[in-house]
């Protein structure tokens, strides 16, 4: 799958930069947002997004930090809105599922009057039965399929 990096209207009307991939077909698929950890939108949350569009998903990687200015104050911001429940962070995430929802191959089925994004993913640690020796585990299920992958 092809992820590339692209930029869609922030909340307050700035490009904000992201990557996408969606699968290749005619079909409208759903659509997911992909929420970076700390380390911000790099290669690896690129390849992450790239998987979750091989399972059949229109997503989309928002890169939170992409506010100007320094790049440690935008994650002290970053995390300092997440801590609160409400700012330029959520913003953002809804102005990401609006663009999200504007895709043509995308088909979210959320009524118009539900504010969850599509669907938030990528950042769930798993507690499996056999975690790795070392490095994260991470999964992620979307309906019956499962994404595994480790740093």
């Amino acid at each position: 799958m092809i992820t590339t990096d692209i930029t869609f209207p922030a909340d307050n009307g700035r490009p904000m930069r992201a990557a996408y991939a969606a699968p290749s077909d005619s079909q409208k698929h759903p659509g997911v947002i992909v929420i970076h950890e700390i380390f911000g939108l790099n290669d690896d949350i690129r390849r992450i997004t790239g998987m979750v569009a091989d399972l059949g998903y229109a997503a989309l990687a928002p890169d939170l930090y992409d506010r100007g200015g320094a790049r440690l104050i935008c994650i002290a911001r970053t995390l300092l809105t997440l801590n609160r429940g409400e700012g330029d962070a959520f913003k953002d995430l809804d102005a990401a599922r609006k663009f999200l929802q504007q895709q043509p191959g995308v088909a979210i089925r959320a009524p118009p009057s539900c504010r969850a994004p599509a669907v938030t993913a990528a950042g769930a640690l798993a507690h499996g039965d056999r975690p790795p020796s070392s490095g994260v585990l991470y999964t992620l299920t979307l309906g019956s399929k499962r994404l595994h992958w480790s740093i």
